[in-house]
């Protein structure tokens, strides 16, 4: 599983059927319309027939009277919905859902492993008519969480900011609690990750 596999799970297509059907305006609006076109065709058909007494009461006019000269109606439609970047931000944070309720109402961590780059492509989740340009993200921070949801612990990794914006091997730091040490950027990328942080190459100021 890789973070780009996640992100495009997250923003496949939905199919909203049932209780989430969409209310179409213009749906609603012709249905509406053909019923009063057909209201008004069933009064004109009964008046042509002369089934109304002479005092109003019978079932001609009286009876066609009574039917609404306008059909209200909604009519909810099956439909797509799908969520999409259209503007990129200088920063971008990425939170992973770690956690998952089940059946039983219980709450368990997800424990699999997800594999992030040092370098992201935000661009092929982007809208086809966004303006915005194909970007480069580079990794400066990373949250890790270990243990369970009783028992656990969170460290993090930072890039040391003191790097040039096109170092070809960054330093990162390692910070727990009191302790902070040097580490390899292949220890970073091998972590569980939790919240990944991403800085666009040439706007953010890192």
């Amino acid at each position: 599983c890789t973070v780009s596999a996640c992100i495009r799970g997250f923003i496949e297509v939905e199919l909203l059927l049932g209780e989430n059907m969409y209310n179409c305006e213009a749906c609603s609006k012709a249905f509406a319309e053909a019923g009063r076109v057909k209201e008004e065709a069933l009064r004109a058909a009964r008046v042509l027939k002369g089934g109304s007494s002479s005092d109003g009461s019978g079932s001609g006019e009286d009876t066609a009277a009574k039917i609404p000269p306008k059909v209200k109606a909604t009519v909810m439609s099956p439909a797509t919905k799908q969520c999409l970047f259209w503007e990129l931000p200088p920063v971008q944070v990425i939170s992973l859902k770690r956690f998952v309720h089940t059946v039983r109402g219980t709450t368990v961590k997800i424990n699999c492993k997800v594999s992030f780059p040092e370098q992201l492509d935000l661009s092929p989740f982007c809208h086809r008519d966004s303006p915005a340009s194909r970007e480069t993200y580079r990794l400066f921070g990373v949250v890790s969480h270990s243990g369970s949801l009783s028992s656990g612990h969170y460290v993090a990794y930072s890039r040391d900011l003191r790097d040039p914006a096109g170092a070809e091997k960054p330093g990162w730091h390692y910070f727990s609690d009191t302790t902070v040490k040097s580490v390899t950027e292949a220890k970073v990328l091998e972590s569980e990750a939790y919240v990944l942080f991403y800085c666009a190459v040439g706007r953010a100021s890192l």
